[in-house]
C-alpha cells in the first residue's frame, strides 16, 4: 500500500465568502473595534471626516488604538486565514483581564466588506513599526490562497510619526476606495452599531470609543441609548443569580400621569418563570428594560440639549431588546428599523405577542432593553460564525423563554394599569361657583368652588370684596359678614397653578335688611299679615302651620329659591342654567321635606 500526503486548499476567491459572513458595515466595523478591546486598547478612534466623498474611490475611514499591538510573529500569524490566537488556552483572557471576544478569525475580513484596500500599521512596545497594504482586488480569485503573496515594511517613513517614540504601541487599520457609498442612513447604522456594541448600561470604565464625523452629520452622535432612559415612564433592573435560582430585580414608577409613583424590589423564582420541570441553565445574567410611551403628549417631552426633541423614527432605530454576551453586543438582536423589526431583531416576538394580547405584552419598539450574559457561567450561549445570531440549542431557547417571562410579568404585575391619557387632575385648572350669590347686610355668605380638574394652587379676585367678606387665596373659598350694601356686582375670580390657569365670573348682590314694623297702634288687623307670617310669593300656596320657626323656615327657603331663579339672568350656558336649576330643585325639595 502507498500512502501519499493530501492537504485541503482554498482559492483566494473564498476571502469573498469570508468577508460577506459579515452582514453590514456597521457589524464589520464593530469586528474591527472588537478587535482592539481584545488588543488590551483603552482608545479606540474611528476617524469618517473621509467617509463622505461622492466618488466611492476617493473615500476612507482610519480606525486606530493604543493597544498592545503586533510583533513580527503576531503579524504573520494575522494572515492565517479562520485562526485565531484568542481560541488557545491561555489567551482567552487579555494582559488586561479581558474576556477576548474573538474566536472565528475572520474579523478580519471586515475589512474586504468595507473597502477594495487596507494598510495595516501595527507596533508593539519596543518593537518595530510593521506595514502591509492589501489590494483584495488584485489577485485573481481561482488563485491558490497560498499563492497569494503580500510583503511587509519595517519602520517604513511614511507612517514613522504613527508611534512617535519606542515604548508607544497600537494598531492603524487605513481603509480606501470603499465598495459602497456612506449616506446618511449607513452613518445612522454605523453609528447604532458602534454605540451598542459595549452594553450602554454596563460600560467599560477602561475602553473608550471615539466616533469623529463632519459637522454636518454630528445629529447621531449625540444621541445616545443610556441618554434616552431618563424619560422612561418605567424602568426595571434584574440579575438572574449565579445559581440560575432567582431573579434579583428593582422597579420605579415614573409615569407623570400616575398617583402611584414608586420604587419597590423583589424576587421572583425562576422555577416560576419557566415552563414545568425546566431546571434554569441560565446563570449570571443582567437585565435592563426601560419602558417609553409612544404616546404623543408624552414623546414631545423627550428632548435632549443638542438636537432638540426626538422624534419617533429616532426612538424606532433606538428602541429594541438587545443581547450581549459579555460586554459585547450579539447581532442583530435589537434592531429595528421603520418601526418594524426583523423577525431576528425582535427575538423575542414581542411584537406578535402584543399584537393578539396588548394588556400583556409591551412591543419591541416601547422598549429600551439589554441582557448581558456572562460567558463564563454560560459557555453554551455562543454567537454564530456569521454574527448572525446564537448559536440554536436549549439553552438559547430557555434564555428567551426566560426573557419573555420577566418581560410580561414586569407589565402585569409592575406596570399595568398604564395611563392611556392625561388624567383630569393633571389639567389646567377648570372650577365653578354658584353664578350669582344673594345675601343681606350682616348675613353669612358661603361659597366654595368646584373643581372638575387640577386644582389651583393660588387665587385671586378682581374687583376686591365688600368689607367682611374674603377669599381664601389657597382654597379659592369666599366667605364672610359684611355691613355694606352692594348692587348686583361681577366679580372675576383667578386660580393658577403650575400647569395652567381658569377665570369665572360670579355676581353678588347684598340687599339692606328689611325695616321691621314696629307701630302696635294698628287697629286694622283685618286681612293683614302679622310680623312672622311669610309674605306668600306669586303663585305659591304655603300651608297653615300653628308654629312661628316652621313659617320663617318655609321663607327662607323660598326666599333662596327665588335668589337662585333670580341667576337665570347671569346665565351665559346650558351647563350654568342646568346648574341653577338643580340648585332651585334642592331648595324646593328641602321645602317639601319640611312638608
Amino acid at each position: 500500500m502507498v500512502r501519499k500526503k493530501i492537504n485541503f486548499n482554498s482559492k483566494w476567491g473564498n476571502t469573498e465568502n469570508l468577508a460577506n459572513m459579515i452582514p453590514s458595515i456597521g457589524v464589520g466595523m464593530a469586528e474591527l473595534i472588537k478587535n482592539a478591546y481584545d488588543a488590551d486598547a483603552e482608545i479606540v478612534t474611528v476617524e469618517l471626516n473621509g467617509a463622505f466623498h461622492s466618488n466611492n474611490d476617493k473615500c476612507s475611514l482610519t480606525i486606530s488604538d493604543d493597544g498592545h499591538g503586533m510583533t513580527e510573529e503576531e503579524l504573520e500569524h494575522w494572515f492565517t486565514v479562520g485562526d485565531s490566537k484568542n481560541k488557545q488556552i491561555g489567551e482567552r483572557v487579555s494582559k488586561k483581564g479581558r474576556l477576548r471576544t474573538g474566536g472565528k478569525g475572520i474579523g478580519r475580513f471586515a475589512c474586504k466588506k468595507i473597502a477594495q484596500t487596507v494598510t495595516l500599521v501595527t507596533k508593539a512596545k519596543n518593537h518595530p513599526t510593521y506595514s502591509v497594504e492589501i489590494d483584495w482586488d488584485e489577485h485573481d480569485d481561482s488563485a491558490n490562497i497560498e499563492d497569494v503573496d503580500f510583503y511587509y515594511e519595517e519602520n517604513a517613513d511614511a507612517y514613522s510619526g504613527f508611534f512617535p517614540t519606542e515604548d508607544k504601541s497600537g494598531t492603524y487599520l487605513i481603509l480606501k476606495k470603499f465598495r459602497d457609498e456612506m449616506t446618511g442612513n449607513e452613518l445612522q447604522k454605523l453609528h447604532r452599531n458602534i454605540h451598542t456594541l459595549i452594553n450602554p448600561f454596563s460600560e467599560i470604565d477602561d475602553f473608550t470609543i471615539d466616533l469623529r464625523v463632519p459637522k454636518d452629520k454630528k445629529r447621531w452622535e449625540s444621541i445616545g441609548t443610556r441618554d434616552l432612559t431618563k424619560f422612561a415612564q418605567y424602568s426595571f433592573t434584574a440579575n438572574i443569580d449565579a445559581m440560575g435560582n432567582n431573579v434579583e430585580w428593582k422597579f420605579e414608577n415614573s409615569h407623570p400621569w400616575s398617583k402611584n409613583k414608586l420604587k419597590k424590589n423583589g424576587s421572583w423564582e425562576t422555577k416560576d418563570l419557566l415552563s414545568a420541570n425546566q431546571r434554569c441553565s441560565i446563570r449570571s445574567t443582567k437585565i435592563w428594560i426601560y419602558y417609553l410611551s409612544r404616546t404623543s403628549q408624552l414623546k414631545r417631552d423627550y428632548k435632549m440639549a443638542k438636537t432638540g426633541e426626538i422624534s419617533g423614527d429616532d426612538l424606532d432605530k433606538i428602541c429594541g431588546f438587545k443581547l450581549y454576551r459579555g460586554k459585547h453586543r450579539i447581532y442583530p438582536y435589537g434592531e429595528v428599523g421603520g418601526g418594524k423589526a426583523s423577525e431576528s431583531g425582535d427575538w423575542l416576538s414581542l411584537t406578535s405577542s402584543r399584537n393578539s394580547d396588548n394588556v400583556k405584552w409591551f412591543g419591541h419598539n416601547q422598549l429600551i432593553a439589554a441582557a448581558e450574559v456572562d460567558p463564563t457561567s454560560n459557555p453554551d450561549i455562543k454567537d454564530m460564525a456569521n454574527r448572525t445570531g446564537l448559536q440554536d440549542n436549549i439553552h438559547k431557547q430557555q434564555l428567551i423563554e426566560l426573557l419573555r417571562a420577566i418581560v410580561t410579568k414586569m407589565k402585569t404585575d409592575l406596570c399595568n394599569p398604564i395611563p392611556s391619557k392625561l388624567p383630569e387632575w393633571l389639567k389646567a385648572p377648570d372650577f365653578y361657583y354658584d353664578i350669582s350669590t344673594l345675601a343681606e347686610v350682616g348675613e353669612e355668605v358661603c361659597l366654595i368652588p368646584t373643581c372638575k380638574t387640577s386644582m389651583p394652587t393660588t387665587w385671586s379676585i378682581n374687583p376686591n370684596l365688600p368689607k367682611g367678606i374674603e377669599l381664601d387665596k389657597k382654597t379659592g373659598e369666599i366667605s364672610g359678614k359684611t355691613k355694606q350694601h352692594i348692587e348686583t356686582t361681577k366679580f372675576t375670580v383667578l386660580g393658577k397653578n403650575e400647569i395652567g390657569k381658569h377665570k369665572f365670573n360670579l355676581y353678588i348682590q347684598i340687599n339692606k335688611k328689611p325695616e321691621k314694623n314696629n307701630d302696635d297702634n294698628s287697629t286694622d288687623k283685618v286681612g293683614a299679615e302679622s310680623e312672622l307670617e311669610p309674605k306668600k310669593p306669586e303663585g305659591v300656596v304655603i300651608l297653615d302651620d300653628p308654629t312661628t320657626e316652621y313659617k320663617i323656615s318655609i321663607r327662607d327657603i323660598l326666599h333662596n329659591a327665588k335668589s337662585k331663579l333670580d341667576n337665570l339672568n347671569q346665565a351665559t350656558s346650558k351647563q350654568d342654567i342646568e346648574r341653577i336649576l338643580n340648585n332651585v330643585r334642592d331648595e324646593i325639595n328641602k321645602m317639601l321635606d319640611k312638608l
